[in-house]
């Protein structure tokens, strides 16, 4: 049963580091293409600034959802390992 729990260990502790990885990568790639998509809006004297203020909040919303998102990930995955640990105590 230690077995068990053990390998289980490892396959939360490489999920968990993959999804961190990925949305720190989804981070960068979305900050990379905010920063050119503000560069094409400060060129573009033709757009209303209501249409900025939209891109704005919609870059706000999502960078929001992804720290949303990986903060409950998170907590569910530390929550297996303390399911796992204490099963570990168990006789």
């Amino acid at each position: 049963m230690q077995f068990a729990a053990q390998i289980s260990k490892q396959i939360i502790r490489i999920q968990k580091t993959w999804l961190n990885n990925t949305f720190d990568t989804q981070a960068l790639w979305q900050a990379q293409t905010d920063r050119a998509a503000r560069n094409i809006l400060d060129q573009a004297s033709w757009m209303p600034d209501s249409s900025r203020h939209l891109w704005d909040c919609w870059a706000a919303d999502l960078k929001t959802g992804q720290a949303t998102l990986k903060t409950i990930l998170n907590a569910h995955f530390d929550m297996l390992d303390g399911v796992l640990a204490q099963r570990d105590t168990q006789p």
